[in-house]
């Protein structure tokens, strides 16, 4: 039956968001499916842990944790990543549906590439893994799975960051075996990588991609993490002669056993290559390697050839096209006692290393090689003498060929021993982060792990409170290997800078510059700050505060304005009390005359009564002098006149007349006047006449 039918999650709506139409392939991390975002209704790659793996909390945080990083990973040769989630207990990734085939596929169907095909996949594969590494995310896992061919053209690199999430768990072993033939020597021996690691890896690549075969093969992968470990990566051209040197040198300077000595990343990787490819001569670019696909004992793995999410054909046909032998080349020589079996290699491969047809066995090859004969077809008799060298040199070939499998034997037990129980077993690093150092101390050393402590400041960590660890959780280390906890100082503390006695907007500035924020802003009165200068400020000046702390400030309104009294009338002494009283100074103008304001008393006062003015602000007052001899007149009497011959006497004394007629007047006369007759006042004064 159809695995797709009998997959559970085909059909069923994950996360009310991705219909799972398809089962894609089964990895050994996880289960690929081809889904529809029916909110954005695109079509994506579902990728959902398997579920060993997403009940493991430790892990299932590293992957979500990774995704993330991969998320932020933005290039077009980049497969990138949508989104990240958790239905129940299923956690998933969605990316990019790529329709294609993997470099592997390619490499399977294809045999090595011409110097410009593989230079046309590797350009883009390393400005990925160049910008990854600028973003500090290092790749882990470069390998032909994850490097995907789209049917449009482009190549995408894909699953960054989540070789370190598999890293995180011993459930995920099997994988990390799977693709051991591409795996730097640090990580081997130490479980570190960095982004020299892939440049490493990037280069077996090229290796493979131009040779058509691994550098390194063997029955176990143990016996591959081992050459990597302590052999050099063979001159491609040694197995295609049609590679060109300039490429053999980009090769051996990316798989330097020594990270130091490779490229320092990627950026630097492509840089070589780009400046090989100017050297090739163009004749040798579309030069094949004349050797069929082999890519070793241990191959990578192919259980999960959706690991770069293109749109694949069965596994099944990818293996069968890496493994079967390829018409028109004859049995290698090696089969005629080199311990191969007839027809191949020493790397059990059906060709030649050479490529060349070997002639044909001879009848005594034949006997000797221990192939039944018809005694008839077998010519003269074969000297009895000869016959037994030839036996004795095969038996001790025998005994060689023994003494180097019980050696192997012995290494691999003695290297199991140090790998596994030894001084070499390896544990893995637990996370510590949130833990206190007392706590992550003691969870180190239980393990056991030697464990050396470091302080740095951080806005987000509590005092106290580990922040990281080198290697990071999920490393596998060796037991007793040291690992380095950043212990949180809490925020790193600075100096308030003084802002008092400035302008608002200079004030915010000053913050600013040193790192801290405006807070609050409030007004008061002050008598001792001018208005629109701040009073203060909290923090105060010189006080420590972390970067990006928020100072409130108090802005003056300057002094608080109070009513100033009416001294208008009053004696000066009587005036001068009244106004020191208030808060306020006194000042004595220059006398006036005024004829209505009796001498010596205030006539007018600046600022006068009534109005505000800050305390302690002087207020001036003026005293009467009476009124001005050179403008006073005496009321003349008026009384008994007619109003006729009474207005024209006050009005040549130069004074205004005023008429007020009494009710029932009988005379037509001036009964009485007001100022009274006699009476000095201003010239212009109003005299009011009554008429009776």
């Amino acid at each position: 039956m159809d695995a797709t039918l009998q997959d559970p999650l085909v059909g069923r709506l994950l996360d009310d968001r991705y219909l799972v139409l398809e089962l894609v392939a089964r990895g050994g991390m996880a289960t690929v499916y081809h889904a529809l975002d029916r909110r954005l209704d695109r079509a994506v790659a579902l990728k959902v842990l398997h579920s060993h793996l997403a009940g493991d909390a430790a892990f299932a945080a590293r992957f979500d944790r990774e995704a993330r990083a991969a998320a932020r990973l933005s290039h077009p040769n980049v497969v990138g990543v949508f989104d990240q989630g958790q239905d129940g207990d299923l956690h998933y990734l969605t990316m990019e549906y790529l329709p294609g085939r993997t470099l592997r596929q390619v490499l399977v169907e294809r045999g090595a590439l011409t110097p410009k095909e593989a230079l046309r996949v590797m350009d883009p594969v390393l400005d990925a893994l160049a910008a990854a590494h600028r973003a500090g995310i290092v790749h882990r896992d470069v390998k032909p799975e994850n490097v995907i061919l789209t049917d449009d053209g482009r190549v995408k690199v894909a699953d960054f960051g989540l070789a370190r999430a598999a890293a995180s768990t011993n459930a995920t072993t099997g994988v990390l075996l799977g693709t051991v033939a591409y795996l730097a020597p640090e990580l081997v021996t130490e479980g570190t990588a960095d982004a020299r690691s892939d440049v490493y890896s990037a280069g077996i690549v090229l290796f493979e991609v131009l040779t058509g075969r691994q550098p390194f093969v063997g029955e176990l992968p143990a016996q591959v993490a081992y050459r990597h470990v302590h052999e050099d990566v063979p001159t491609p051209s040694d197995i295609a002669p049609n590679v060109p040197e300039a490429l053999d040198e980009v090769v051996l300077a990316a798989t330097a056993r020594t990270p130091d000595e490779r490229p320092a990343d990627a950026a630097a990787l492509l840089t070589m290559l780009r400046t090989a490819r100017r050297r090739i001569p163009a004749e040798l670019m579309d030069a094949r390697a004349d050797v069929p696909y082999a890519p070793g004992a241990v191959a990578p793995a192919v259980n999960d050839p959706f690991d770069g999410l293109a749109a694949t054909q069965a596994v099944d046909q990818a293996v069968e096209n890496r493994t079967r032998a390829l018409p028109g080349l004859a049995a290698s020589a090696l089969g005629n006692g080199a311990g191969g079996a007839p027809g191949h290699d020493a790397l059990g491969n059906g060709h030649s290393p050479t490529g060349m047809q070997p002639p044909p066995r001879s009848r005594r090859s034949r006997l000797v090689a221990g192939l039944p004969v018809n005694e008839d077809e077998i010519g003269p008799p074969v000297d009895d003498a000869a016959l037994a060298r030839l036996a004795e040199a095969r038996r001790r070939r025998g005994l060689v060929v023994m003494a180097l499998v019980v050696v192997t034997a012995v290494v691999l037990v003695i290297g199991s021993y140090w790998f596994i129980a030894g001084p070499g077993a390896q544990v893995v690093v637990p996370s510590t982060t949130t833990l206190t150092q007392a706590e992550a101390t003691k969870q180190l050393t239980d393990i056991p792990l030697a464990v050396k402590v470091v302080t740095a400041f951080s806005d987000d960590v509590k005092k106290g409170i580990v922040i990281e660890s080198r290697p990071e959780a999920g490393a596998a280390v060796r037991k007793n290997s040291t690992v380095t906890l950043t212990v949180s100082k809490g925020p790193e503390l600075f100096d308030v800078p003084d802002v008092t006695g400035k302008s608002k907007d200079q004030a915010e500035q000053d913050l600013q510059g040193e790192g801290f924020a405006l807070g609050k802003v409030s007004e008061k009165f002050s008598n001792d700050v001018d208005a629109g200068l701040v009073m203060s400020q909290t923090p105060a000046a010189d006080a420590k505060r972390a970067k990006g702390t928020k100072v409130d400030l108090v802005i003056s309104k300057g002094k608080e304005l109070v009513a100033v009294p009416d001294v208008l009338r009053q004696d000066e002494n009587t005036a001068r009390n009244t106004l020191q009283t208030a808060g306020f100074a006194v000042e004595v103008g220059e006398p006036r005359f005024d004829a209505s304001v009796p001498q010596g008393q205030v006539v007018a006062q600046e600022p006068g009564g009534s109005t505000k003015a800050a305390p302690g602000a002087t207020v001036t007052i003026f005293l009467s002098n009476g009124p001005d001899p050179e403008q006073t007149v005496e009321v003349p009497d008026v009384r008994g006149r007619d109003v006729d011959k009474a207005r024209e006497k006050l009005q040549e004394a130069g004074l205004q007349v005023n008429v007020v007629e009494q009710p029932n007047k009988f005379f037509d006369r001036v009964g009485n006047q007001n100022p009274a007759p006699g009476t000095p006042v201003a010239r212009g004064t109003v005299v009011t006449i009554f008429i009776f």
